[in-house]
């Protein structure tokens, strides 16, 4: 072979076999990709990288190796989706950084299987971690307990795993075995050394151990990083024990100022919010000030040196002048105003976060538009609260946030009255939740989908909730027709009651239930009502509005109680029982009304609860009662919606007593309502002069009268009512001509109710008997009881006056003039009629067939 055709054949070997490993490794682009790489440059190594896999003259093992660095470097710049694309072998490192790539990608499951086919302690630990994130101390033990005495980290890790599920006797132990990977100087040791005694809630020790860590100076003692800044966060936590948030607070300020750029802000401002009582605010607002007068410098454009307001914020500083830090203490700052009523300066400086601040701050700048619309949502401005939830909807970047602004749009939509909106977010919602694959976000918003379906009626299909939920569902479907006084309720919540005996909402289920018992005419519902009322107790000032509604359903069962036990189907002994258990049950809602009423005064429902209790005694005869109820309302709530209506019963009830005392009460409160002309006036002034009339002052009742008949707006029911009265107070003074006048015009009255034709013709007829025109009377009397009635369809009141007119009326007249013929026909007119009476005139038939041995009938 020639030196030619050797040498050609050494390089057509050389070209079919490619540069190798070795070789590549020593090429300028790749030295220059490692270099980018351990400096912590990623995005510069990847580019060099790629144009590398591109060359034709790589063997497979180059191409190998390139493509799992290229892999790291995609990792390491936080690329992850780019790094599984490219992460296509199935050597140890592509393998290993195909994990981490998923681990950013929060695909923990998936990449614990893929670290299972590496074997390395590294692998190992990457596994471990994932278990830890995942929350599985279980497998986290099972996985570091075999290396625990080889390699601190597993021994460390095991710890810190015992200490967050609070093992806290093994982790002790751990912690003071005599494992040789474990010094005394080991500083991560002495940090979970110091987390176990915050955990004993041993402060004294815990602070002593955190502040020697944060401090310490020597260089082997000192904690790595990231335990330095948690250690900071123990130490606050340590201060923190047994109330001392004030201390907590100072010590957080301190690192602040100490490491303005601590990694662990968010945990540091968590902690200030959750503390935030504890919080010198003056010192926020000179720090404010301060603040706004060096950003004034930095912009051409002129701020108020007090806080923008909410709705200029869109103008002022350049962007990135405001530091993290700043960001969130502006947020600190913000909340603090909110608690102390200052929504309009809070939301002036949550808009300038929003405006000011870098796009770095995403998550906080979204947070403080949910703030701003949660404070107007608060406030009663549930329009404006949409809009700022629309603008967090449209900047949102992550599913969980889209997913809160939906939510919130939901319940704003829902204050607004508008359920089909609300319904069409919250469904919204839930399609995010089920696509980032949150299930108890997906659960709540579910929930929430299906209760304003409820408000609308509207029942959603393919409702695939978990029981706990279903349960929530049917207590709150319950309590929805609950409020709507409908007994289909009642299923609901005696379920929810089965299913969740003890659970946190099983009182206002109770309550909803026995307030359903109430209505209904059953003596076992009513009985078990009762029973459930005893067993509530609701604090009257954390919980007022479970306390009045307690006391408004012994109101209403005492009601029913009344009503039931004057019932025409019980007996005596049943009555009496019924009326002694309605008066325990009105005395039980008394005592808790008047317990109530001591310490809430000024609750919105306390006017309501008084009326009632007023109402109810009414009912049961208390009258003593009823007029102390309803003069308290008045002397609390004299401007109350119901305050005219408190006056008027309560005039009334005073009415009723005859005493010097209360018949003047009641002539006053009367004059009170006249005077004032609402919608009680006619009615007063009809009181008032019955109460006249009653009183024997005819003449003044006549003449009240008399100027209400003129009154031109007068119903033709109260005009019926005055001429029966002026009638009346006319008869009284013996002028029957007077009197046969006023029942004359109601007589005439068009389309006049039958009950008051027969009224007015009963007493027409008395007054003419009065004027000795007995013929006339009778004739009165019998255009009435000449008419048919049927006894299904005829009102007990017309009954009522037909009877009188025939058997106080017509009657007594006719035996008065010996018709006895005439009055045998009509006592057994009546009794044949089917009326109330028929058997008292068939006893009247009897005797004067007998008295008078008549025994022919006449029509």
């Amino acid at each position: 072979m020639s030196r030619f055709l050797v040498i050609a054949y050494f390089l057509g070997t050389s070209w079919a076999m490619g540069l190798t490993w070795a070789q590549t490794q020593n090429l300028t682009e790749f030295r220059s990709s490692k270099i980018a790489l351990s400096d912590s440059f990623p995005e510069v190594a990847i580019p060099k990288l790629r144009a590398l896999l591109k060359r034709v003259d790589l063997d497979r093992l180059a191409k190998l190796n390139i493509r799992a660095l290229l892999g790291e470097a995609f990792v390491r710049a936080k690329r992850p989706d780019e790094a599984l694309e490219t992460l296509t072998e199935s050597g140890p490192q592509s393998l290993t950084w195909k994990g981490h790539a998923l681990v950013q990608l929060g695909r923990l499951e998936e990449a614990s299987t893929i670290f299972e086919q590496i074997l390395s302690n590294d692998a190992i630990f990457q596994r471990t971690l994932i278990a830890n994130t995942l929350g599985d101390s279980e497998k986290v033990i099972q996985l570091a307990t075999p290396l625990i005495e080889k390699e601190a980290r597993f021994a460390l890790l095991t710890i810190n795993t015992l200490l967050d599920s609070n093992q806290l006797d093994e982790a002790r132990s751990l912690l003071g075995s005599e494992n040789k990977v474990l010094t005394d100087r080991n500083p991560t040791r002495r940090y979970l050394f110091a987390r176990l005694q915050l955990l004993q809630k041993n402060r004294t020790a815990a602070i002593g151990s955190f502040q020697a860590l944060v401090n310490g100076n020597e260089e082997n003692r000192r904690l790595p990083f990231a335990y330095f800044h948690a250690a900071t966060l123990g130490l606050a936590d340590s201060f923190a024990l047994d109330g001392n948030e004030k201390e907590a607070t100072q010590s957080l300020f301190t690192t602040l100022e100490n490491h303005p750029d601590s990694p662990r802000l968010p945990e540091i401002f968590e902690r200030l919010l959750s503390w935030r009582s504890q919080v010198d605010s003056k010192k926020l607002d000179e720090w404010k000030e301060a603040k706004l007068k060096v950003w004034q410098k930095a912009t051409t454009s002129a701020i108020s040196e007090s806080t923008p307001d909410p709705n200029i914020v869109e103008q002022g500083l350049p962007k990135r002048s405001i530091t993290r830090r700043d960001a969130h203490t502006l947020y600190l700052l913000a909340r603090i105003k909110l608690d102390s009523g200052e929504a309009d300066e809070a939301r002036g400086l949550l808009g300038l976060l929003r405006k000011e601040f870098s796009e770095e701050t995403d998550n906080l700048h979204n947070q403080s538009l949910v703030l701003t619309g949660l404070s107007f949502l608060k406030e009663g401005q549930p329009d404006i609260a949409t809009n700022t939830f629309a603008v967090l909807d449209q900047r949102a970047n992550t599913g969980r946030m889209k997913l809160t602004a939906k939510a919130l749009i939901g319940a704003a939509a829902f204050s607004l009255q508008d359920p089909k909106q609300a319904l069409k977010a919250f469904e919204e919602a839930e399609a995010i939740a089920k696509k980032i694959k949150d299930q108890k976000l997906a659960t709540l918003a579910s929930l929430n989908a299906e209760l304003v379906s409820l408000q609308i009626g509207k029942a959603r299909e393919n409702t695939d909730l978990p029981p706990p939920a279903l349960d929530l569902l049917n207590l709150e479907q319950g309590l929805i027709l609950g409020d709507r006084r409908d007994l289909a309720s009642r299923p609901f919540l005696e379920s929810y009651l089965e299913e969740n005996p003890d659970g946190p909402r099983s009182a206002e289920a109770s309550l909803a239930l026995a307030e359903i018992y109430c209505l209904t005419s059953s003596p076992e519902l009513e009985d078990l009502a009762k029973k459930i009322l005893d067993q509530l107790q609701f604090d009257l000032t954390t919980q007022p509005g479970f306390a009045i509604r307690q006391a408004l359903a012994y109101f209403s069962l005492a009601n029913q109680l009344f009503n039931s036990s004057t019932s025409e189907t019980a007996t005596l002994e049943e009555s009496q029982k019924r009326q002694a258990f309605a008066q325990l049950t009105l005395d039980q809602g008394v005592e808790l009304t008047t317990e109530f009423v001591a310490k809430n005064t000024d609750h919105n429902r306390t006017p309501e609860l008084l009326f009632h209790q007023g109402q109810i005694q009414l009912v049961a005869d208390k009258t003593g009662p009823a007029i102390l109820s309803f003069e308290q309302f008045l002397e609390k709530f004299p401007e109350h919606p119901l305050a005219e209506t408190s006056r008027f019963l309560s005039a009334r009830a005073a009415s009723s007593v005859n005493t010097e005392s209360e018949v003047t009460r009641a002539l006053e409160r009367y004059r009170q309502i006249i005077d004032g002309g609402g919608p009680l006036a006619t009615d007063a002034a009809i009181d008032l002069a019955r109460l006249q009339i009653d009183r024997g002052v005819q003449e003044a009742a006549l003449a009240e009268i008399e100027v209400l008949l003129k009154k031109k707006d007068i119903s033709p029911h109260d005009q019926r009512r005055l001429l029966v009265l002026a009638a009346e107070a006319a008869s009284r003074n013996s002028h029957y001509e007077e009197a046969l006048k006023f029942y004359d015009e109601l007589l005439s009255q068009k389309d006049l109710p039958v009950t008051w034709f027969n009224r007015g013709s009963f007493f027409r007829g008395v007054v003419l008997e009065e004027l000795g025109r007995q013929g006339d009377a009778l004739r009165s009397y019998y255009q009435v009881v000449l008419n048919n009635l049927d006894p299904v369809n005829t009102a007990e009141k017309e009954w009522q006056w037909h009877d009188k007119c025939a058997l106080q009326g017509a009657l007594p007249l006719l035996e008065q003039n010996d018709r006895w013929e005439d009055a045998l026909a009509l006592a057994l007119r009546i009794a044949k009629s089917g009326g109330p009476s028929a058997k008292i005139a068939e006893e009247r038939a009897r005797k004067i067939r007998i008295d008078k041995m008549l025994w022919s009938e006449k029509e």
